[in-house]
């Protein structure tokens, strides 16, 4: 065999060990079915949410509780997605969104509990696609995902829901973000976003870095992947729908949050043409500014929901 040969070879075995290779594997990791993390049965001691644990997971112990009604809608693209839904008799109804591996009651136990208490809402914990109880075997980082939204705002309408809510923590936001220029239903009222982050691209390549890979090259490789198998793209970024936005948005960030930076939801809030608020938090961490901000918190909430609805 020619020496040419051979150093074609060996470029084969570079590529396919130093990029293929490491592009498939961050791909499926970040984008493959996920059980979802229930807080209450995990240690987090030595975490950010330590400071957290009692309320987190008395929030969790209130909905695992209630008798909640097990609800199923199809997506738009054949997949049974599966929820938890409350039905206090309200007109308004407020739609959970949880977070990348992340159950709905770990991320929304005790706003939940505030809303059904203090603010008269029904409310539907989803569960996201390729995530829990619903199906698919990937997901897509809410480029698919606001579409299964525009379905639960749907589901809400019909149940009878007045005037509703969206409120979704980190991925959960960034789904709000991605959809909220083509969220048309008119009873749907508001929307918070927690810690949303600006783009599946930006988030996958934070988090390449953090296990010493190349950012550029896993978001470069996970991009082509999107493409083939989901036909989104994972450069699409949150800011360039805020701006053709139209539903008041109360943005949330705790300032020390380690997985999703606090200059996310910042550019976020800056390119929102629609009502806004926002709060940022000095104490928390990752999608814990609702508990971490205490008492302000509820009062800038309780704020915006006298502002936009009407019961």
């Amino acid at each position: 065999m020619k020496p040419l040969h051979w150093i074609l070879i060996g470029l084969a075995v570079l590529v396919l060990f130093f990029v293929i290779a490491p592009t498939l594997v961050s791909y499926f990791a970040a984008f493959s079915r996920r059980k979802g993390r229930s807080f209450d049965e995990i240690d987090l001691k030595g975490t950010p949410y330590e400071p957290y644990i009692a309320e987190i997971c008395a929030g969790i112990a209130y909905f695992k509780a209630k008798q909640m009604e097990r609800v199923e809608i199809r997506s738009a693209d054949g997949l049974m997605l599966r929820g938890y839904y409350l039905d206090a008799g309200q007109k308004k109804t407020c739609i959970f969104v949880h977070g990348w591996n992340t159950s709905p009651y770990s991320n929304f136990g005790t706003v939940g509990q505030y809303l059904l208490e203090n603010e008269g809402f029904n409310l539907l914990f989803i569960h996201q696609r390729a995530f829990g109880e619903s199906e698919g075997l990937l997901h897509s980082m809410g480029l698919r995902e606001r579409m299964d939204v525009r379905s639960w705002i749907r589901f809400a309408d019909q149940r009878g829901a007045d005037e509703i809510l969206l409120f979704g923590a980190s991925m959960g936001a960034e789904t709000l973000g991605l959809g909220s220029d083509t969220f048309k239903n008119k009873k749907l009222r508001g929307m918070v976003m927690d810690c949303g982050f600006i783009s599946p691209r930006a988030q996958m390549e934070k988090q390449a870095k953090a296990y010493h890979m190349p950012g550029v090259l896993a978001a470069g490789g996970a991009r082509i992947m999107g493409k083939l198998l989901l036909r989104v793209d994972l450069y699409e970024e949150v800011p360039d729908h805020l701006r053709n936005c139209r539903i008041p948005v109360f943005f949330l960030h705790a300032k020390p949050d380690d997985v999703v930076p606090v200059e996310d939801t910042e550019r976020n809030y800056e390119a929102c043409a629609a009502p806004k608020m926002k709060l940022i938090t000095e104490q928390g961490g990752h999608a814990t500014a609702f508990i971490a901000g205490g008492e302000k918190a509820r009062r800038m909430l309780h704020t915006f929901i006298e502002a936009n609805f009407d019961a």
